[in-house]
């Protein structure tokens, strides 16, 4: 998986949509996307994304994470359910079709909490600045140091080492399904992974 870490989620609030979620076989603890903790403001819909919004795509055949703008491609099916399609055009190259949502993500901000994969595994900090293009700078937790133990302020970092860190206890948006959209939930456990962003695990 791409994501920072599998989640254990108390779904404390179904924005109205659980009983549709119910009635076309899903459940909660099934298929669940794990995405930034502001969901609900990236999308209109209940499209995972907006038309048109630049995102992070992970490309299995670079090893990393690439700019692109997806493109959302809406059909319906008998009784009116929705389905929607996720293509991504890269910069210089050509559009990724059918991708999944394993391998988008919402460009990390200056600000956010994150993880950054060291020898010694994934490490916490902050991320301070940067961008895909000039590389990231983070400020790892605990105290200072001067090389890249607890403290270290580490400087141009591919995004491929990044991922997003979520407190337990903290209020986070999930994306469930077309039907559902965005759902509200709160973190009660962290399970750890292992390898870099964008691998499988």
């Amino acid at each position: 998986s791409v994501f920072n870490a599998d989640f254990e989620l108390q779904i404390d609030e179904l924005l109205g949509y659980y009983d549709d979620f119910v009635e076309q076989g899903g459940s909660l603890e099934e298929g669940l996307r794990f995405m930034p903790r502001f969901g609900p403001t990236v999308c209109s819909t209940k499209a995972a994304y907006d038309d048109g919004a630049r995102v992070e795509y992970y490309s299995q055949n670079l090893g990393k994470w690439v700019i692109g703008i997806v493109r959302v491609v809406e059909s319906v099916t008998g009784k009116a359910a929705r389905s929607f399609r996720y293509d991504v055009a890269v910069e210089r190259g050509q559009a990724r079709v059918k991708v999944d949502l394993d391998h988008l993500r919402l460009p990390i901000q200056p600000g956010e909490f994150v993880e950054v994969f060291l020898r010694r595994g994934w490490q916490p900090g902050s991320l301070l600045k940067g961008s895909m293009n000039s590389g990231y700078s983070v400020q790892l937790d605990g105290n200072r140091d001067d090389g890249d133990g607890d403290g270290a302020l580490l400087q141009n970092l591919h995004a491929h080492r990044l991922r997003r860190r979520f407190e337990i206890g903290e209020v986070v948006w999930v994306y469930s399904c077309s039907a559902s959209g965005w759902l509200r939930g709160k973190v009660e456990e962290q399970l750890c992974e292992e390898g870099l962003a964008g691998e499988d695990g």
